[in-house]
């Protein structure tokens, strides 16, 4: 084997992240959601809205495309443990209005579950700094890193099964 194929990155390192139950800084229901590139990273849109189109609560992650790439291979398995087809009638174009929008986080880390006829999201953020400067004073991560709770996304669950499908459907 070529021995520069055998060298790891320099910079890779692996941490132990261990996400706690709560409170999150933002929980809601919701029934729009908006899917949209910016550049590789996903602007995830969640917004609550009466039927008339009045909007009571509107939120948005940014999910960094390497964050997504991690969950691609989990969340595809959570699916297919699921075994229900997704709603495949939904908008993913939907935006809220900026003077509606809740405020937008940076989201590193997610996970999704469900609960009876329910989908949920949980957002994280950790410090990719505090991470690394972990890493340089005592080598590998020996400590879990507690990310910050960022929000807690819940929907019908059809709703929720078809954002992941669309999420990481071919292009």
């Amino acid at each position: 084997m070529d021995k520069r194929t055998e060298k790891k990155p320099r910079n890779l390192a692996t941490i132990v992240l261990d996400p706690p139950p709560g409170p999150f800084f933002k929980t809601m229901f919701f029934n729009r959601f908006g899917l949209e590139s910016l550049g590789e990273h996903k602007l995830f849109h969640f917004g609550l809205m009466r039927a008339g189109g009045e909007a009571l609560d509107t939120c948005t992650c940014v999910v960094p495309g390497s964050c997504l790439a991690e969950l691609k291979s989990s969340w595809m398995d959570y699916l297919g443990k699921i075994g229900e087809l997704p709603d495949d009638d939904v908008n993913f174009t939907w935006k809220p209005s900026l003077s509606k929008n809740d405020g937008t986080f940076f989201t590193n880390v997610a996970q999704v579950a469900r609960t009876g006829d329910l989908g949920e999201f949980r957002f994280y953020n950790y410090s990719m700094g505090f991470a690394w400067e972990r890493r340089r004073v005592g080598g590998e991560a020996t400590q879990k890193i507690v990310p910050q709770p960022q929000g807690l996304f819940v929907s019908d669950l059809k709703l929720h099964l078809a954002i992941i499908v669309k999420l990481f459907e071919s292009p």
